[in-house]
């Protein structure tokens, strides 16, 4: 899997980064969890502040286009994002798939 930054735009009132970047992958399209692992690694930022808001697909492609946000602190993350949104960036417990 191969992640380019296509844009990133701060955001300083809201303490964010809107990034969006395209992912190239072979066979499966990633799951949130391994686009969140990779995107951490890339831009060198914690995951518990990132959040994947969307990834974009098209049938028969093998690019995703992602949007996500960089937060500066775990209270900001928190005011902001939306509760359903958050609990997806949880990884499940061992047993359990999606």
């Amino acid at each position: 899997m191969e992640i380019t930054i296509s844009e990133k735009k701060e955001l300083p009132l809201l303490k964010r980064t809107h990034i969006h970047a395209r992912v190239f992958y072979q066979g499966v399209t990633p799951s949130r969890l391994e686009i969140l692992d990779a995107l951490s690694q890339q831009l060198k930022a914690k995951k518990e502040l990132l959040i994947i808001d969307t990834i974009d697909t098209s049938f028969g492609d093998t690019v995703a286009h992602v949007t996500c946000r960089l937060y500066s602190d775990k209270q900001a993350l928190e005011r902001l994002e939306r509760d359903n949104l958050q609990a997806k960036h949880v990884p499940a417990p061992q047993g359990e798939e999606a």
